[in-house]
């Protein structure tokens, strides 16, 4: 048996979203909630707002309707607040406005996806299943997530991404995507897809070839990739489900791939690029590490300067397990400040990473439809895909 919901978007006259903070949960959502009987959907949006923020709203459109993974239906419309004053509530312990790119990163996933669609060019609605956990899937998530996969560097950590990785290291790659685009593409290209764009360094060299869109499932780092990049479009999404109801010329996903921790992964996020690609259209990825090129202990060394803040960055890759489809990475960031004459401070933060032979690579992109023409990327000879649609 499905139940009804209806969840409000509110923009105020910045463009800013409003954001509910869960009292049984360290949550953000939209305002709303569960449709009662006798209600429908547009009444039920009103009086959720009124309950949880302690405004009135109108309804101004409706955005689109969704199916959960759990059987819920949920309607989500544009409101606008008409009277009422923010206040607390039995429901939510906070409510405020939040700039599109500073969401809180404890926002739910399904949220942020209705949020991102009513961004979108206004059109018909339209009814399609919300692949992004729930709200208390999430928090699951949250709770059973290893301590050797904490990925701080996208997170708390998100600061120092701009000293340890500089933006002229992507040059190269950045010219690489699109000389291959350019070459085995069978339409014009202007317009590019870049899944896990991470902080945004391949795009400030992409973004001179291609009219760039940017997906990626850290909030911080899509911070970051807004600042360098204010020209690009940028989307919170997991390159696994995302889903941006249109096409594109090309889709590159470059070293986030590693992300990928089984084969379902690996082959979910070749499905997102290959369901937002044109035909005829060209998608790139590269297996920066296999199974026959893994370093075991492999570690590596370098100091960075920004301001006032010098990091030694160390990176060290072990498998544990060859027998499974991981590996784990250890990052240490040793921290000296100006203002702290010297004092070390020690960050340390874990990473797993998905390891898989380089035939499956190339299966996986032929299962899922791909005319697949595998070269090498620099002069390491990583192993390139380039594949046509």
């Amino acid at each position: 048996m499905f139940s009804l919901g209806s969840f409000a978007i509110i923009f105020d006259a910045q463009g800013r979203v409003l954001l509910c903070h869960r009292r049984d949960m360290d949550m953000w959502n939209l305002p709303g909630g569960g449709v009662e009987s006798g209600e429908l959907p547009d009444e039920a949006v009103v009086r959720e707002v009124r309950e949880e923020t302690g405004l009135e709203v109108v309804v101004e459109r409706l955005v689109d309707i969704y199916g959960k993974v759990d059987d819920d239906v949920v309607f989500s419309f544009v409101c606008n607040v008409t009277g009422g004053e923010l206040c607390f509530t039995d429901e939510s312990d906070d409510c405020r406005y939040f700039e599109i790119g500073e969401m809180p990163t404890n926002t739910g996933p399904t949220h942020l996806e209705r949020i991102n669609d009513a961004l979108l060019p206004v059109g018909r609605p339209v009814f399609r299943r919300q692949t992004a956990p729930s709200m208390r899937e999430y928090v699951q998530h949250m709770l059973m997530v290893p301590l050797n996969d904490q990925r701080r560097l996208y997170s708390d950590m998100a600061w120092a991404w701009p000293l340890v990785s500089q933006g002229e290291d992507y040059v190269q790659e950045a010219q690489a995507f699109a000389r291959q685009i350019r070459q085995r593409a069978r339409i014009p290209v202007s317009t590019l897809l870049h899944l896990g764009c991470g902080g945004g360094h391949l795009d400030l060299t992409l973004k001179k070839y291609f009219n760039v869109t940017g997906v990626d499932v850290s909030q911080p780092m899509l911070d970051l990739a807004r600042q360098l990049n204010p020209e690009v479009t940028y989307f919170p999404g997991d390159m696994r489900t995302a889903r941006l109801e249109k096409t594109f010329d090309a889709v590159v996903i470059a070293d986030s791939i590693d992300y990928m921790l089984s084969e379902d992964d690996l082959r979910s996020a070749f499905q997102t690029a290959y369901a937002h690609l044109k035909p005829g259209g060209v998608f790139c990825t590269y297996a920066g590490v296999t199974h026959q090129t893994f370093r075991q202990n492999d570690t590596r060394v370098s100091t960075h300067s920004g301001g006032n803040v010098v990091i030694t960055f160390i990176e060290n890759r072990y498998d544990p397990n060859p027998e499974d489809s991981t590996y784990e990475s250890t990052f240490v960031y040793l921290i000296r400040r100006e203002r702290s004459e010297g004092q070390l401070e020690i960050e340390t933060d874990r990473h797993l990473g998905g390891l898989f032979d380089l035939e499956t690579w190339a299966r996986c992109l032929a299962e899922t439809g791909f005319q697949v023409h595998q070269t090498e990327l620099g002069e390491g000879g990583t192993p390139f895909f380039v594949c046509r649609k």
